[in-house]
């Protein structure tokens, strides 16, 4: 597996009309879902119509490991996290070459998911898929500090491990450990040092989600608000007080999209099943209350991730391909693309410039169901290029990256957005099976697979909730 987040990350260097903008805080990027946590780019003067071809790219680099972490840009550096072998690396490159400049080991590695890097001034964060969180010199990859969530703080994970993306606010490094006594804590982001723990809602699951923590200020009252698996919480910023719990999203497969803070609204999603929800939050005498204004099963998402340009809110039906725009103050769909493309997967939505950005790739949460579907048959790359008007695919190839135009009808803006992936494939003599979770398995004699029933199952593996017909059959692919 290649990573496949760089290459985003090297084309948006070319997107400007001009060349490439110098290296400087107005254009960095340092951390996930960018400066406003938002996936809103301040960026301006970017190409209106990308060439046939596709936009040109300046550069590529190689050597990262594997992983779907996305990149976090600040200075003349990029960084980003990938696994090689059995240990995870932050790896940062020069952002004007592509070279890499140092890579750092971060801790053992678990699956292909991992955080987004935090820039904060001469330090990165990272948090690596078994729970170890580093703190490191952006100069020459040096370890300043170290914590581990399952030894510090009895922290506990899904399936999937430890994805969050650390949040620097002032003096305070936030991340969600998940334990019983620290479900949230914040840090000293200088050494370390544990300054509040957050307990774990009573009567409630105290696992990590896998999304990031926000920031939002309410009457006054700053709080850090986090998609966890017992749903959406609200913890003081001061001490670490829980001020409230939203648990319409929590018990589910796994929560994962970041909440999006809109003043006193807060805006939340979860796929498998969930939806979405807007919730104004109102401050009386330091305690919280929160009102659900609307709760829309059509706006769930899986792990694409969604983005609020304006009054209208832009993502993905869970991973379906068939983006939508929905009304942010009602939750009324304006529109929904349902001719999908060959492209399958998620994929990650950026605003810019009056344009949104879609890089996709086939996830692999897709991947291993597309895995049981192609077993016996060639993998081939697909490459499709399109060029139509707004609102439309401007160009898109097998590497996953798209331009997706908007029209500019001012807070009617909407966008079509089409992904391309390359199809997965396995061979099917032998037998395999995907363990304990049943998602797919084949049988000893070649040329025959088995389909097995496809589970959505609770975090921790609490149960099974089959939306699908199970089935089994043995089916024999052609010579």
């Amino acid at each position: 597996m290649r990573p496949t987040s760089l290459l985003f990350a090297c084309l948006t260097l070319s997107l400007f009309a001009g060349s490439a903008p110098a290296a400087g805080k107005d254009s960095d990027w340092p951390r996930f879902r960018g400066p406003g946590q938002n996936n809103l780019s301040p960026d301006t003067g970017l190409l209106k119509e990308w060439p046939q071809e596709g936009p040109p790219v300046v550069w590529k680099a190689t050597g990262l490991g594997s992983g779907y972490s996305s990149v976090t840009v600040a200075g003349n550096r990029v960084y980003t996290l990938g696994n090689k072998g059995q240990r995870s690396y932050v790896v940062a490159i020069d952002r004007d070459k592509g070279k890499v400049v140092w890579s750092a080991e971060v801790g053992p590695a678990g699956g292909n998911l991992g955080c987004t890097p935090t820039v904060d001034g001469d330090r990165v964060y990272a948090i690596g898929q078994q729970g170890d969180l580093v703190c490191l010199d952006t100069s020459d990859g040096t370890r300043i500090w170290r914590r581990s969530f399952p030894k510090d703080f009895d922290g506990t994970c899904g399936g999937w491990h430890y994805t969050e993306s650390p949040l620097v606010d002032g003096d305070k490094l936030i991340c969600t450990p998940g334990g019983k006594d620290a479900i949230m804590v914040a840090l000293d982001k200088k050494t370390g040092k544990v300054l509040w723990k957050c307990p774990a809602p009573p009567r409630t699951s105290a696992t990590a989600g896998y999304s990031s923590p926000v920031v939002a200020e309410v009457g006054g009252l700053r709080q850090y608000v986090q998609l966890v698996d017992a749903g959406v919480i609200g913890v003081s910023a001061k001490d670490g007080r829980l001020l409230w719990l939203y648990e319409k999203l929590g018990q589910n497969t796994a929560n994962i999209p970041t909440p999006t803070v809109l003043g006193d609204y807060v805006f939340c999603a979860a796929g498998y099943g969930k939806g979405a929800a807007l919730l104004k939050l109102t401050v009386n005498d330091g305690q919280v209350s929160v009102k659900e204004v609307y709760y829309n099963h059509r706006l769930r998402n899986k792990h694409g991730g969604l983005v609020v340009v304006g009054d209208h809110v832009y993502g993905d039906e869970d991973d379906r391909g068939m983006p939508f725009c929905a009304e942010l103050k009602t939750g009324k769909v304006v529109w929904q693309k349902t001719d999908r493309g060959p492209g399958r997967g998620s994929a990650s939505v950026t605003y810019a410039d009056g344009h949104l950005y879609s890089s996709g790739t086939t996830a692999w949460w897709r991947w291993w169901r597309r895995r049981r579907r192609s077993i016996g048959r060639s993998a081939r790359s697909r490459s499709r290029k399109r060029k139509v008007r707004a609102g439309r695919i401007q160009w898109s190839s097998a590497a996953g990256s798209t331009c997706a135009r908007t029209t500019r009808s001012g807070a009617t803006t909407s966008s079509n957005t089409e992904r391309i992936t390359s199809r997965a494939s396995r061979d099917a003599s032998g037998c395999a099976r995907a363990g304990r979770r049943g998602w797919a398995a084949a049988c000893a004699t070649p040329g025959h697979w088995q389909h097995t029933s496809r589970w959505q199952q609770t975090s921790r593996w609490r149960g099974c909730r089959s939306r699908w017909p199970a089935r089994r059959a043995c089916r024999r692919t052609r010579p």
